[in-house]
């Protein structure tokens, strides 16, 4: 069967706001998929924009289908790289599901001029694994051991329903104060990634995250995903861990899985110490308001038992 499946990426601006959206389209199939990603600034684009994002983004759901993908747009040589070495990685977890496909771009970049000043961004969810790496590389770490962290990117539509406009903008308004008091200016994304559920959230959800990050590849060299277990507990197979999520990038940035040398406990002892980290520690997801914390839930409990258990209040 040599249908192809085919990845576009259309760019357009409103209201001083970037949007893209990948388009997936199956050779002789009309139908197509749609994932956009909507911005609250402007993202440069060009013809010669580099969207390995895009193609991190829909990797598992090729291989689910195992139609090879034609790129028609530019990728980096570290991201194909890197993708043969996913691949291989999805193909051993889980060989029953995915199969090794072929990724077929129009142009390859060896790399992207590098930036003189060396810039990071951390993803943020404003849980406890998010708040301990922006803390970690802003006031915990050595000057000559931290990255040189200056946003933070709070994307609308995983943790909180990509429609629910006031859940996102209270939880905004929650993460405010510790991002004013670390210095670090916010980044937002909406998308419909996650819920168009054409993968299996617990293997992709670390390539859906990076696929956000990536579209910042113009504008930073490092990005920073919190770990989800520690070294000694690491679970395989797992959609974010500290073997696949340096992969989920290209030769144009580099992405770091940090803090998995430390417990959920440790990350809470840390996080202690830091009164606006407290109160705005958001665990819950299971709540009906997506901007704050039910309380009772199992997440929420074992939240507060960490607490108590580093001699902090747990409220």
């Amino acid at each position: 069967d040599m249908a192809y499946l085919n990845l576009e990426v259309h760019n357009s601006i409103s209201n001083r706001k970037s949007k893209r959206t990948t388009i997936l389209r199956e050779d002789g199939v009309s139908k197509k998929i749609e994932i956009f990603y909507e911005f609250n600034a402007i993202i440069p684009w060009s013809d010669n924009s580099v969207i390995d994002g895009h193609v991190f983004a829909v990797l598992l759901y090729a291989m689910m289908r195992g139609k090879n993908l034609k790129i028609h747009g530019v990728i980096s040589q570290g991201a194909m790289r890197n993708i043969e070495e996913l691949q291989l990685i999805w193909c051993r977890w889980k060989p029953d599901i995915y199969r090794k496909i072929e990724i077929i771009p129009d142009i390859v970049i060896a790399n992207n001029a590098p930036n003189l000043e060396k810039k990071a961004i951390s993803l943020f969810s404003g849980g406890v694994d998010s708040i301990f790496t922006v803390l970690r590389h802003t006031k915990i770490l050595p000057k000559n051991v931290c990255y040189p962290l200056r946003s933070a990117l709070l994307i609308h539509g995983f943790d909180v329903d990509f429609y629910n406009e006031t859940g996102f903008n209270q939880l905004i308004k929650r993460m405010k104060p510790l991002l004013d008091d670390l210095k670090l200016d916010l980044c937002t994304v909406r998308t419909n990634s996650r819920d168009l559920k054409i993968q299996d959230w617990d293997d992709s959800h670390g390539l859906e995250l990076a696929a956000c990050l990536n579209m910042y590849i113009d504008e930073f060299d490092f990005v920073l995903i919190g770990s989800s277990h520690s070294y000694e507990a690491l679970k395989f197979p797992w959609g974010s861990t500290p073997v696949t999520d340096p992969l989920i990038s290209g030769s144009v940035f580099f992405i770091k899985h940090d803090g998995s040398g430390f417990s959920r406990t440790e990350k809470i002892a840390v996080i202690k110490d830091f009164p606006i980290a407290c109160q705005v520690l958001k665990v819950c997801w299971s709540g009906n308001d997506q901007s704050s914390n039910c309380g009772k839930c199992e997440k929420c409990v074992r939240t507060k038992l960490s607490f108590l258990a580093v001699g902090a209040d747990p409220n």
